[in-house]
């Protein structure tokens, strides 16, 4: 048996992105009490890359709106791309930041 785990963001104008965070598998003729369910390494490596998923996307989301000129409602430049490690509740995410110029 196997099961994707996908994750869908949706953008405040509508725009959809789907990632996979994993693929679990399991075979049923081996079906233990230690085998039902999510083992504890499983649910880390998953709960991971969820949080991955979720916070750089939210931190691109963020970029592509401040990016906007209120008065021109052009993008501002970058200045450079940088990786900034994030502290959350569920661990240490690196996330990519780009800066922008003013």
């Amino acid at each position: 048996m196997e099961w994707k785990i996908r994750l869908e963001a949706r953008t405040g104008w509508g725009e959809a992105t789907t990632y996979e965070v994993g693929v679990l598998r399991r075979d049923l003729g081996d079906l233990t009490s230690n085998s039902v369910g999510l083992g504890l390494a499983e649910a880390k490596a998953l709960l991971a890359e969820l949080q991955q998923r979720i916070v750089q996307t939210q931190i691109d989301e963020y970029i592509v709106c401040a990016r906007v000129c209120s008065d021109r409602m052009k993008l501002r430049p970058l200045r450079d791309q940088r990786t900034r490690t994030l502290q959350t509740l569920f661990g240490t995410v690196r996330v990519a930041a780009p800066r922008r110029r003013e």
